[in-house]
């Protein structure tokens, strides 16, 4: 079966095995694909500018620490976008951002200062705040109620876990979740279930189907969902 249009196909760092990573030439290639939603994740830099980056280190600059380098260090050395320059790419092609704040104790008000952008640029309603620090979350609901949120886990879900004020609940794509019952008991409580990549294996087209079948509102990967359906 191809995958049904409902499912939603995000691309996990702007569809990363085509381009590098959390680029801008990431995200622009991942739109063009059809993205239904662009991931990536947040930290924040020493003059506490939120910039879009997975590893709290930078490989370009011998492994300098994002919260230690200034912002103009890393545009000049790197292609690592600010968040404000995704965020504007986002709106101009309507396109969603599911982002991801990293070690919020590692960054002063990273928080606020990365709702005060969404809020900026009237992204609030096109945005999804996902974390495993269900705790930053909470804070979040409680300051902009109107922001959808997604509560991540990894090995350690069992549904009776999951925080009630979120809207989608977020699971690597490993066999021990391919369950019927758990997905089922995630939605009556409506809530969504994304998927996201673990590894190389997450992205194989029999296992995904079988996601799908069980209930699968979405995938975070990195190659689209289409492109892995039709191969």
């Amino acid at each position: 079966p191809i995958a049904n249009a409902q499912v939603l196909d995000i691309a996990h760092r702007g569809y990363a095995i085509n381009n590098p990573e959390s680029t801008m030439q990431a995200f622009r290639s991942a739109h063009e694909q059809g993205a239904d939603g662009i991931e990536f994740d947040v930290r924040q830099t020493a003059d506490n500018i939120a910039v879009v980056a997975h590893d709290a280190s930078i490989h370009a600059l011998n492994g300098r620490l994002i919260e230690k380098t200034t912002f103009s260090d890393i545009y000049l050395e790197t292609d690592i976008p600010s968040l404000e320059a995704v965020l504007i790419f986002a709106k101009q092609v309507d396109q969603t951002v599911w982002l991801e704040i990293k070690q919020s104790h590692r960054y002063k008000d990273i928080i606020s200062n990365v709702l005060n952008l969404i809020a900026k640029h009237g992204l609030e309603s096109n945005t999804v705040i996902q974390s495993f620090n269900h705790n930053d979350l909470k804070f979040i609901k409680a300051v902009k109620p109107n922001i959808r949120l997604l509560a991540l886990f990894s090995s350690n879900f069992v549904s009776s876990r999951a925080p009630t004020f979120v809207d989608y609940i977020g699971l690597p794509i490993v066999s021990r979740y391919l369950n019927t019952n758990l997905i089922t008991r995630i939605h009556s409580t409506n809530k969504k279930v994304i998927f996201w990549r673990k590894d190389s294996r997450s992205e194989n087209r029999e296992m995904l189907e079988q996601f799908i079948i069980q209930g699968a509102d979405g995938f975070m990967l990195d190659r689209s969902l289409k492109s892995i359906m039709q191969q």
